[in-house]
């Protein structure tokens, strides 16, 4: 699995966690999610600064949203032809150059959301 792949897993089993408020401590969380510790906290500060309303309770040894949040990510892929890649590519973010098979056709990622790259 692609690194990016790995990322939007972990951060759907972590959203799914923290919105049950049962994460366990922030150790055994980021055993949960294969990462250290402090890969942990880089991806909690990560999503606070953008904003997401997430603190943690010593008395329930979870992290929760301390209003009311919705993570929804999502990931468009499709092979396009390299004519296409431009119209396509209107109003959307490229994560990365387009990638173009020998028979032309060519394999872009895009995020639907403005937003996210802010």
């Amino acid at each position: 699995m692609t690194k990016i792949f790995e990322t939007l897993e972990k951060l759907e089993i972590l959203h799914t966690l923290i919105k049950q408020r049962c994460t366990g401590s922030p150790g055994c969380l980021a055993k949960r999610l294969n990462i250290s510790r402090s890969s942990l906290y880089d991806l909690l500060d990560e999503l606070k600064s953008r904003d997401v309303p997430i603190a943690y309770s010593r008395s329930r040894r979870s992290f929760y949203y301390t209003g009311e949040f919705e993570m929804n990510v999502q990931l468009d892929l499709r092979l396009i032809y390299k004519d296409e890649a431009q119209e396509i590519s209107g109003g959307f973010y490229n994560f990365f150059l387009p990638f173009f098979f020998p028979d032309g056709t060519a394999l872009t990622l895009h995020h639907r959301n403005p937003e996210f790259l802010r």
